[in-house]
């Protein structure tokens, strides 16, 4: 993919019209994602076919692939994450038709007749960064041992102290 894509699209104007984009988008551009990321530089390549289904629902179909580089959480170094992944998403004007799309769609909320087609991957990378950034345990250079830790079958007994105990003994000593 060679070309840059353009940042605002009218998705159902290329759904009725049944186009192909393909392309990148620049990682920097991504306002939401670029504090994730230990460095944005980069791009992710985009391929998205837009049409109608059986179901007259209209969609966008198609393939990202990019390299992020995350902090690992568990050692703070540098943490490539490959991501190749496919995304079928349709587009709706209410919450109510959105409700109603098959699982195998993810909803487009549509405001506007354009939307920002970087905005909308930039949406879609963010929810396929897991839960909790960390290298694979055998990729970590941080190794953590939990085999010698033990747990401990009564709480220790701490004696309390009343606070107010030392008044007590100037009243006595009066």
């Amino acid at each position: 993919m060679s070309n840059r894509l353009p940042d605002i699209v009218k998705p159902l104007h290329l759904a009725e019209t049944r186009q192909t984009l393909s392309g990148y988008l620049p990682l920097e551009k991504m306002p939401r994602l670029v504090p994730l990321l230990s460095t944005p530089q980069g791009i992710v390549e985009v391929e998205l076919e837009f049409g109608v289904d059986e179901q007259k629902i209209r969609y966008a179909k198609g393939h990202l692939q990019t390299t992020l580089n995350l902090i690992c959480q568990r050692c703070f170094r540098n943490m490539p994450l490959p991501v190749n992944a496919g995304i079928t998403i349709g587009m709706v004007h209410t919450i109510e038709e959105a409700d109603l799309l098959p699982e195998s769609y993810e909803p487009l909320l549509l405001k506007e007749p354009v939307v920002s087609l970087l905005e909308m991957i930039e949406d879609e990378l963010i929810l396929l960064l897991p839960l909790v950034i960390r290298h694979q345990e055998n990729e970590c250079p941080v190794k953590q041992d939990f085999s010698t830790a033990t747990v401990q079958d009564e709480p220790e007994q701490v004696e309390y102290q009343n606070p107010f105990a030392v008044l007590e003994q100037l009243k006595k000593s009066k």
